[in-house]
C-alpha cells in the first residue's frame, strides 16, 4: 500500500494522483467485506427498532391497564365514601332516638377533657398552634382553668427539643393521629346528642378565632355536627348616590332644599353602596 504522504498532491511539481492511481488493486477497500459489514449493521438496527417497538407497546398496554385500574378505584373509593356516609348517618339517627332529651355532658366531665385533647393535638400538628391557642383562650369561658391546662400540657408535650412544634401534615392525618392518641379516653360519638351543646359552644368560639375557616374542615373530619350560626351587631355602609329634586323659589343660586326631605324619600333615590363594613358583628 502507498505511503499517504505519497498520495498528496505535490504541489511543486502540479502533479495530481490519476483515478488509475486511486483504484489500483492495493488502495481499493475490500468492498464484500464491508458489505457483509453494513449487512449485519442493518440486522442489529432492524432488532433493536423490533424491541423498541415492542417496549413502546408494552408502555401502551401498562398505562392503558393503568388507566382502567384508577377508573376501578375511583369507582370503588367513591362507593366507600357513599357507604360511610350511610352508616354516619344511620349512627346519627341511632344516637338521637337513643339519647334524644337526655341530659347534656358536664363541662367537667373526663370525656370533655379528652376531647379537648384531640383538638388542641390536631390543631398543632395540622400547623395551626397560634390560632388553636386562641381558640383555647376563648374557651375559658366555657371550661374554665381546664382549657388552660389541656393546652399547656399539649403544647409542652408536642414541642421539639429546640422548642418549636414538629413539621406540619394534612388535617385529616392530624386529626386521624389526634384521635388516635386519645381513643381510650373517648366513650362519646361526637354526633351523640348529649355533646351537641358543647359542640355548639365550641363551635361558636372556634368561629370566633383565629381557628375560623380551619375548624370547618377539623370538625367535619372529626364528625362534630355542624352548629349554624347568626351574628347581630352594628354595620358601617358607605357610598354614594344622586337624585334629581325639584325646587322653587330660588334665590342667588341658593337652593332651599329640605335635608329632612331627602330623607323621607331616600328610597326613590338611585343609592350605590361601596362597602359594608361587619367587622362589629359579633357571634349570638
Amino acid at each position: 500500500m502507498k505511503n499517504p504522504q505519497e498520495m498528496e498532491t505535490n504541489m511543486e511539481s502540479e502533479t495530481r494522483f490519476t483515478a488509475r492511481d486511486l483504484f489500483a488493486p492495493d488502495t481499493m477497500p475490500d468492498m464484500e467485506s464491508a458489505l457483509a459489514q453494513l449487512s449485519e449493521d442493518r440486522q442489529q438496527l432492524d432488532q433493536l427498532l423490533t424491541d423498541a417497538r415492542y417496549q413502546v407497546q408494552h408502555l401502551r398496554d401498562r398505562l392503558e391497564h393503568a388507566g382502567r385500574a384508577e377508573v376501578r378505584w375511583m369507582t370503588i373509593a367513591g362507593a366507600r365514601d357513599n357507604l360511610r356516609d350511610m352508616d354516619r348517618k344511620e349512627l346519627i339517627r341511632a344516637l338521637s332516638q337513643l339519647h334524644d332529651g337526655s341530659t347534656p355532658l358536664a363541662w367537667e366531665a373526663p370525656e370533655w377533657t379528652a376531647w379537648l385533647k384531640v383538638i388542641a393535638t390536631a390543631g398543632i400538628r395540622a400547623g395551626h398552634p397560634s390560632d388553636t391557642h386562641q381558640l383555647f383562650t376563648n374557651l375559658r369561658d366555657i371550661f374554665g382553668n381546664t382549657a388552660d391546662e389541656v393546652w399547656h400540657e399539649r403544647s409542652a408535650a408536642l414541642r421539639q427539643t429546640d422548642g418549636s412544634y414538629p413539621d406540619p401534615v394534612p388535617h385529616e392525618q392530624a386529626v386521624a393521629s389526634a384521635w388516635h392518641a386519645f381513643y381510650g379516653e373517648l366513650h362519646h360519638h361526637p354526633s351523640d346528642p348529649r355533646l351537641a351543646e358543647g359542640w355548639a359552644q365550641i363551635w361558636r368560639k372556634a368561629k370566633a378565632s383565629g381557628l375560623c375557616d380551619v375548624w370547618d374542615t377539623m370538625a367535619e373530619m372529626i364528625g362534630v355536627p355542624q352548629t349554624h350560626l347568626t351574628q347581630s351587631g352594628e354595620v358601617t355602609v358607605s357610598g354614594t348616590f344622586s337624585t334629581t329634586i325639584y325646587v322653587d323659589g330660588v334665590t342667588d343660586y341658593d337652593p332651599d332644599i329640605s335635608l329632612d326631605e331627602v330623607i323621607e324619600n331616600l328610597s326613590r333615590y338611585d343609592i350605590e353602596i361601596d362597602t359594608i363594613d361587619t367587622d362589629e358583628l359579633t357571634y349570638d
